[in-house]
């Protein structure tokens, strides 16, 4: 596994190094190729002498920049850091390398031409010929093509001059006059974005390539084949590489130096907001903890006071019935006590009754015996 940031939108990503392949998307965000985040990479290494992501460049208006139907995810970041215009063959801006405006040589100081020379008819080498007149004197050159490491570049329609593609049935043809008159018919074409599209003229091999940017004027020649981990580039192939093509001397070391600060500005300010947002995600963890804590005491006590208040209740409750039960014990102890004091004063007449009958009967019984007595 790999794990890398892709340098044109700036994902991160994680991918089995086998699926690193030029042509095979491999970003989750954008779905950037290998090709593309290399080319990515040499301007970026070109341009500032060290690897930075496509959205993270410094931003330098005086700098002119063109591409040849760059895609949005390389235009969009360009326009926002130079003065770079996208142009096409087929809709604005407008641009044509095989009929160029003279008030464009001169004018850049880069140019993008990715996968685009294979479809120029041949004579392809004005074409070179044509952007090194379009840069500045230290201007530079950023191209991909399909190349091979055979010894010569393989033309498809050698003897182009006036021709057309067409449909035909259900394939597509190329008809063909040559300069002498002659006509000329070609099938199994090869088409750069489907069938009917942009249709491939040549494959180059790199000896060719060299000779042509050289016999157009580049001093320095590059061909990116290296390595980056970092940005998820890794070759699966020796052709078909990116290469950067100078007209002058190359980036400053002051310059360099400058670049390099700023990207290490860059880098420290991407751990920071990183490092940010985690703290702040942990922040926002303790926050709803503490929430849902605070909730849980405020139910618990709200669950305590309505208890606290029924215990309250029941107590009333309780108090009441037994101050009804004391009522009616007291109330039936002053009965009671009532009836104590009216047995009481009864038992009181009684006595004083059977003491009377006692006196009476003791003194019946002394007469009786008093009689008996007598006689005897």
């Amino acid at each position: 596994m790999s794990s890398y940031r892709c340098n044109l939108c700036g994902a991160f990503n994680e991918r089995p190094v086998s699926q690193l392949v030029r042509e095979a998307s491999s970003c989750s965000e954008c779905e950037s190729t290998g090709r593309l985040r290399a080319l990515a990479w040499l301007i970026s290494d070109e341009l500032f002498g060290m690897p930075i992501v496509l959205p993270e460049f410094p931003m330098i208006r005086a700098w002119t920049g063109m591409g040849m139907s760059d895609i949005d995810d390389f235009a969009g970041p360009l326009a926002a850091k130079f003065s770079y215009t996208n142009t096409y063959y087929h809709k604005p801006h407008f641009f044509d390398i095989t009929r160029p405006d003279a008030a464009l040589f001169g004018k850049f100081d880069f140019i993008i031409s990715s996968e685009v020379l294979e479809h120029v008819p041949d004579p392809v080498a004005p074409t070179f010929e044509t952007l090194y007149r379009m840069l500045k004197p230290d201007g530079v050159l950023f191209l991909t093509v399909p190349y091979s490491l055979e010894a010569t570049t393989v033309e498809h329609f050698p003897e182009l001059h006036d021709f057309a593609v067409t449909a035909l049935r259900d394939h597509w043809v190329l008809v063909n006059r040559t300069a002498d008159g002659r006509l000329q018919t070609y099938d199994n074409l090869v088409f750069h974005g489907g069938p009917g599209s942009t249709l491939e003229m040549r494959v180059f091999n790199e000896s060719t390539l060299r000779g042509l940017l050289k016999d157009a004027g580049f001093e320095e020649i590059r061909i990116a084949g290296e390595v980056c981990a970092e940005f998820g580039i890794v070759p699966d192939d020796p052709w078909s590489l990116p290469i950067a093509a100078r007209k002058g001397a190359g980036v400053a070391s002051a310059f360099k130096e400058l670049a390099s600060e700023y990207a290490e500005a860059k880098t420290k300010l991407r751990v920071t907001k990183v490092d940010l947002k985690g703290r702040s995600a942990d922040y926002q963890r303790h926050v709803e903890w503490a929430e849902q804590k605070i909730a849980e005491l405020e139910r618990e006590s709200a669950a305590r006071f309505a208890w606290g208040q029924g215990i309250e209740q029941t107590a009333e409750g309780q108090v009441a019935h037994l101050q009804g039960a004391l009522g009616e014990t007291e109330a039936a102890l002053a009965s009671l006590n009532v009836q104590f004091d009216e047995r009481t004063e009864w038992a009181l007449r009684l006595q004083k009754e059977v003491e009377s009958l006692t006196g009476r009967v003791e003194l019946f019984e002394r007469n009786r015996w008093v009689k008996l007595g007598r006689r005897l």
